[in-house]
């Protein structure tokens, strides 16, 4: 590797102040150095007083010269880089200034999941088992996205984290799930493998695979998952010996204990569970995270175990107080005296990754911290729990156990820390005294509050199309904010122009499976490729990029519970505007402008809803149609855009079935819907979160403010 090694190592050695430029980056404080690189918190500016905070990893100077670690490091940030997920942290940016080589990721305001163990027990509370599933359930869906990454030529990447662990789970402020450090995740195409003298992972949360030195795939993640499941539902630590390789030792020759052996009455379905995933026999595995998170989400639904980020949230409060973020005052920047000023210009950025322009200015940095939401958020259950789990959050004795049992890992060689844990340790500082202005109301601008209650879920019709629907079943339902119309265009745009999101869909994933006329008819129906349509709902996106969206608003997708319950009107009218049967002055469906349009693609579609025309062959504006407008002035919960939910799709309590692998609850009807089953609030349909459909958008959901 060129450069002079000693006069920089000379130079990045001393500690960074206020002010030092690395590219277009001015590094603020020093977060953490670990054996590989260290890390800060730092800023760039733009245009138009654009500015963001970022987390950068700087490769540490005396391995800058080192082909081998500067090859490991970009291979780290290549990996993270192309990995976009709710439970993933973002990586921004590649860059190298003078012989410094580093990247940039999103701030996370919160801690990682090691700390908030120990507060709680601490704190002689544990973790209550809804929480403590909810956050598996995350760690889940995150490393499933990764395991299914594929490379440009469509050939799997064959990702494997082997690294996932306490310390690498990271809990927000705000109730997020977040998995962090891929800095030793191994694609199956790359050619660097381990070194001599670099962490593998930490021994307590290795798989008997890793343990031998044997090849890994995925089930080796899915073994880490079955460790964390068991600590965070026992508050215990799991393998815990007096050295590396004792642990090591009863990870590959011993079956870990049972749950109920530690933990008097423990679910014995869950510990069926747990039992799999931590199988020392990979084939006895479960196959995938994705598989092991259906399981526990069927766990969740059948005790009635759901949650949301803001009990999450809700927690971390309780634990760890009110923290200010780092640039807040009272926050982490104040107490170290450092004040934020102007970013000064770059000179000769150096960039490697393709996030600029060329010139300096950033073009697709810019993504908040604000968390998406993960898992099933749906209203707290207040029904009673079985004894376990009413134990797991109340014996002060348990949680002290993960205190004395435990130890601590500390932090990987690899440095693992891309968030504000530092200020951890520092005296509670005061509420900011600034915060943002609020607007009035127990709901953020443009969300109307539905308030709680319950109903009858689902349909007992024989109506084929509501098949899905059967049965019905008394549910309950907190109250919640729900988007007024759903998420338009320009709205969507404002997101994806940051670079907070990725950019909708220009065709649409029915369309792949269709003989090509169709698929180019279905396909110039997405917004993304039409003009004038800014007041239209966004379509042709994933269930992933919904969720993001929502998270950059601070809030979530609504689940299919609150869905409905807002179609309803509260009142068990039969369609969101009433009782009265779908017409074309009240929705945006398939009437006679629709099904002309499909004899003309020659398509094949030979039905309507009603042989008038609505006037709209697409999408339509928000608000077209006030006369199918529910109660409280929501639009659109029929027609339009059919609307993604949080929930994975699974069969209702006492349906045969199998819930589709992959797949997330969509409700509601949309413009190409020629049923009247479909405007049923009851209608619910399979669609795999991965695809991208030209009738299906979204809107937004959020708690409402006490």
């Amino acid at each position: 590797m060129p450069g002079n090694q000693s006069t920089h190592t000379a130079f990045s050695q001393q500690q960074a102040t206020a002010g030092e430029q690395l590219g277009r980056y001015q590094l603020l404080y020093k977060l953490a150095t670990g054996g590989m690189a260290e890390i800060y918190l730092a800023k760039t500016s733009g245009i138009e007083g654009f500015e963001k905070i970022v987390v950068l990893k700087r490769i540490l100077p005396h391995l800058s010269a080192n082909e081998t670690f500067v090859g490991m490091f970009l291979d780290e940030a290549r990996v993270a880089a192309n990995l976009e997920h709710p439970n993933i942290v973002n990586v921004y940016d590649i860059g190298k200034a003078g012989e410094d080589y580093f990247f940039t990721m999103a701030y996370l305001h919160g801690e990682d999941l090691s700390s908030v163990l120990r507060a709680s027990a601490r704190a002689g509370q544990g973790i209550p088992m809804a929480l403590a599933l909810h956050i598996v359930i995350g760690v889940c869906a995150g490393l499933h996205y990764a395991h299914e990454q594929v490379g440009l030529d469509g050939t799997p990447l064959g990702l494997v984290h082997r690294d996932v662990s306490t310390t690498n789970v990271f809990i927000t402020h705000d109730g997020a799930v977040k998995l962090l450090d891929f800095g030793i995740a191994k694609a199956a195409t790359q050619s660097k493998m381990t070194q001599v003298g670099v962490r593998k992972g930490k021994a307590s949360y290795m798989s008997p695979e890793q343990c031998r030195a044997e090849p890994l795939d995925r089930r080796s993640d899915v073994f880490a998952i079955g460790i964390l499941l068991w600590e965070l539902t026992t508050m215990r630590g799991l393998y815990r010996a007096d050295n590396e390789l004792s642990v090591m030792g009863m990870i590959a020759n011993r079956d870990a204990p049972l749950p109920s052996s530690v933990l008097s009455g423990y679910p014995e379905e869950l510990e069926a569970i747990v039992v799999r995933a931590l199988a020392r026999d990979r084939d006895e595995r479960y196959p995938s995270a994705r598989a092991l998170q259906d399981d526990l989400e069927a766990f969740v639904r059948q005790y009635q175990l759901s949650t949301t980020t803001g009990a999450v949230a809700e927690l971390m409060r309780e634990l760890f107080g009110a923290k200010p973020l780092p640039w807040a005052p009272g926050g982490l920047l104040a107490q170290a005296g450092i004040a934020l000023g102007p970013t000064p210009e770059p000179t000769n950025p150096g960039r490697l990754g393709p996030s600029g322009d060329g010139d300096g200015t950033p073009t697709a940095v810019g993504r908040t911290s604000v968390p998406a939401s993960e898992g099933e958020p749906a209203p707290r259950s207040k029904a009673p729990l079985f004894a376990a789990i009413g134990a797991l959050g109340v014996v002060a004795a348990v949680s002290l156990a993960w205190m004395t049992t435990r130890g601590d890992d500390g932090p990987s060689d690899s440095t693992t820390t891309p968030a504000a844990s530092a200020d951890s340790s520092a005296a509670p500082a005061p509420t900011p005294a600034e915060v943002p202005v609020e607007p009035a109301g127990p709901c953020p601008e443009g969300m109307v509050l539905v308030e709680g209650g319950n109903y009858f879920m689902g349909s007992d019709s024989s109506e084929p199309a509501l098949a899905a629907a059967k049965p019905s079943h008394r549910v309950d339902v907190g109250s919640f904010c729900l988007d007024a119309h759903e998420v338009t265009v320009a709205e969507f745009h404002r997101c994806s122009g940051q670079g907070e999101c990725k950019r909708a869909f220009q065709d649409s994933h029915w369309a792949q499976e269709e003989p090509k006329n169709a698929a180019q008819e279905f396909s110039s129906l997405c917004n993304e490729t039409r003009e004038g349509v800014d007041d239209h709902p966004i379509n042709c996106v994933t269930w992933a990029q919904a969720t993001t969206y929502c998270g950059f608003r601070g809030g979530r997708l609504p689940t299919e519970l609150e869905w409905e319950w807002a179609a309803r009107g509260g009142d068990g009218r039969a369609f969101p505007w009433g009782d009265e049967p779908p017409a074309p002055e009240r929705l945006n469906a398939c009437g006679s402008e629709c099904l002309a349009w499909f004899r003309r693609t020659k398509i094949g579609l030979d039905e309507s809803m009603f042989p008038a025309s609505d006037a709209h062959v697409e999408t339509a504006a928000v608000g077209t149609f006030p006369g199918g407008r529910g109660k409280g002035g929501i639009d659109d919960l029929a027609g339009n855009v059919a609307e993604w939910t949080a929930d994975p799709f699974a069969p209702y309590p006492g349906a045969e079935g199998k819930a589709p692998e992959g797949a997330r609850v969509v409700r509601g009807a949309s413009f190409h819907s020629a049923r009247p089953a479909e405007v049923d609030p009851a209608f619910r349909r399979a669609v795999p979160e991965g695809f991208h459909p030209h009738d299906v958008g979204f809107r937004c959901a959020a708690d409402p403010k006490e």
